[in-house]
């Protein structure tokens, strides 16, 4: 259902290509949509909320962003961009209120966690490990470079270079959206654009040990929109 829900958004925000464009660039996308993960929900909720923010519904934006937040992290540079938009147009009480809504949602997540495991930050410590410098973020392509070796060596050059080719497009596609943003030419709105160029950057530094052969799979939120 939650596959579902996304297409249908993805169809309504940027056309029939954007919902070909996951299947192409990710055959997890497939598996997701087939025997489920936690992907498809995230993107229902990302993509409503980004549906919801073109109608001015900014606080039902913000809500949705701060849930799908609880379901994959990068649901936090949704929510950021969400921020950012408002506070570019002066809306200070909107941006207020946003805030307030993401907040208590995040306490509340981490209050259910916390009672539920006996330790709210269970998650941060499970992902750090996979980490290479003990954080969420590190030096930029430093990641990328060392995950593609061993991406080679597993899954060959074949598997390798299309991986790579496809980090490659998309991290040059982040860069031109940030700069059309800039330049004020980006024909999205700057909820969408600034969230995909945060996705982008954010990845680029992310220092997971196997950050090249994952990344198709963690780039699906923002694809569409690049």
């Amino acid at each position: 259902l939650s596959a579902l829900i996304t297409c249908a958004c993805l169809r309504r925000l940027y056309g029939p290509p954007a919902v070909l464009s996951l299947f192409i660039l990710s055959w997890d996308w497939v598996g997701i949509c087939v025997l489920g993960g936690s992907e498809a929900p995230f993107c229902a909720c990302l993509f409503v909320a980004f549906l919801c923010a073109r109608s001015g519904r900014w606080r039902t934006a913000a809500t949705l962003a701060a849930v799908a937040t609880t379901i994959r992290p990068l649901g936090i540079f949704a929510l950021l961009a969400l921020f950012l938009t408002r506070i570019h147009r002066h809306a200070w009480r909107t941006s207020a209120e946003m805030t307030l809504l993401g907040v208590t949602i995040g306490l509340v997540y981490l209050a259910l966690v916390g009672s539920l495991t006996g330790d709210p930050w269970i998650n941060f410590r499970t992902y750090r490990v996979d980490w290479n410098t003990g954080w969420p973020v590190g030096p930029p392509f430093i990641a990328i470079i060392h995950s593609s070796v061993r991406l080679f060596r597993r899954f060959g050059w074949w598997r390798g270079m299309r991986v790579m080719v496809i980090v490659a497009v998309t991290a040059a596609a982040g860069i031109h959206v940030a700069y059309r943003i800039v330049r004020g030419r980006w024909p999205l709105p700057e909820a969408e654009s600034t969230f995909a160029v945060l996705v982008v950057g954010f990845l680029l530094c992310y220092p997971f040990r196997n950050m090249a052969h994952e990344w198709p799979r963690c780039l699906i939120p923002a694809v569409p929109i690049l």
